[in-house]
């Protein structure tokens, strides 16, 4: 809201237009964690309208493009692919936090007031003393701590956008395209160990429908496939065998799935879930939610939107590709670096499904 659309607002009392501010901003507590989509961009091989897009990077990123190669950037819309953007046709959170941060001083003020809080209550969990402080209770202390980055925004004016590196949700797209997904973050301002952070919880990538077993088996017998699904493959494989990814969880969103009749309520999906390893995730987006759904009998919980199972079901591709290490010269022999406990005890790649509101 703004002068130019309501002319009197400025006229209202100050109490009102802060509550009015307040009302607009999204609910951002420990309870509600966001989903972000980026471009995998390389300043080598790739399209350039993402070049006006791209993230800032750290300040010695330009001295050292060998080690770093690929940036993040802005992702398109489903709607319209010629163009990225921060804000318009985006479905990431950050983007419902876009107009807030530029409207005025008072929105401003609002959405800074949200963050802030979470903020200051990580900090104090932060500074608390612990008997035994461990690496897992280090990083649950800062589960809720705000990363505010800059990025271009194809006028030549930056974007502030703000996430919550151990919370919230990473969606990338592109990275088949481009290179390692694992290399895309490690040079990322929310996520790079240079900047003091040590990764995200949550990578997700948008599974392809061309994705199939069959695919994964011409792969294992040296048949040719296409370059961008061999990529894919390999891209997939390596970043959950690698020893130091850079994530503790990998998903994959099927848009072509839905919930069953009545599992998208939290008492329904509570009663049904049977898992004890695995938490019941919940991520939100601008108009929709993506839900994690068991890597065991993932069909008591989602069904595929046309009524009919394809020949690839996400969870079968999903299960294939994680018995690849071998394939593409990965050892598997490594400790985890987020802790046994982290690792999905039946498998690596979980599946997320979209449901819009």
């Amino acid at each position: 809201m703004s002068a130019q659309s309501f002319p009197q607002f400025p006229k209202l009392p100050q109490e009102l237009r802060d509550q009015i501010w307040s009302d607009a901003v999204r609910p951002i507590n420990p309870n509600h964690a966001g989903v972000h989509f980026f471009t995998v961009f390389n300043p080598v091989h790739s399209d350039e309208k993402f070049t006006d897009h791209l993230v800032v990077q750290q300040v010695d990123y330009c001295s050292n493009r060998s080690k770093f190669p690929l940036i993040l950037s802005a992702p398109t819309s489903k709607d319209d692919t010629s163009l990225p953007s921060w804000n318009v046709g985006n479905p990431s959170t950050y983007a419902a936090d876009f107009g807030l941060w530029t409207a005025c001083r008072d929105s401003y003020k609002a959405i800074y007031k949200g963050y802030d809080r979470l903020r200051q209550d990580s900090i104090q969990k932060i500074k608390r003393p612990r008997a035994f402080p461990t690496w897992h209770t280090c990083r649950e202390d800062c589960k809720d701590f705000p990363v505010t980055f800059s990025a271009a925004n194809g006028d030549g004016s930056p974007v502030h956008l703000t996430v919550l590196p151990l919370r919230d949700l990473f969606v990338l797209r592109r990275f088949e395209d481009v290179g390692s997904i694992s290399s895309a973050l490690k040079n990322a301002p929310f996520d790079s160990p240079k900047l003091g952070y040590c990764g995200v919880t949550h990578l997700a990538v948008e599974f392809d429908p061309q994705w199939s077993v069959e695919g994964i088996e011409q792969c294992r017998n040296n048949a040719e496939i296409t370059n961008v699904e061999y990529r894919a493959y390999r891209e997939i494989s390596q970043a959950i065998w690698s020893p130091l990814r850079p994530f503790q969880h990998l998903w994959m969103v099927d848009y072509r799935l839905r919930l069953k009749a009545g599992v998208s309520g939290q008492e329904k999906r509570a009663a049904l879930w049977k898992s004890d390893f695995e938490e019941q995730f919940v991520f939100e987006g601008q108009g929709c939610k993506y839900y994690a759904v068991p890597i065991e009998n993932p069909q008591d919980f989602c069904e595929y939107r046309d009524g009919l199972e394809p020949s690839n079901p996400a969870w079968i591709v999903s299960g294939v590709l994680e018995g690849l290490p071998d394939l593409f010269s990965i050892s598997p022999n490594y400790s985890n670096p987020f802790g046994e406990r982290a690792l999905p005890p039946f498998g690596m790649i979980g599946i997320l499904v979209c449901e819009y509101d």
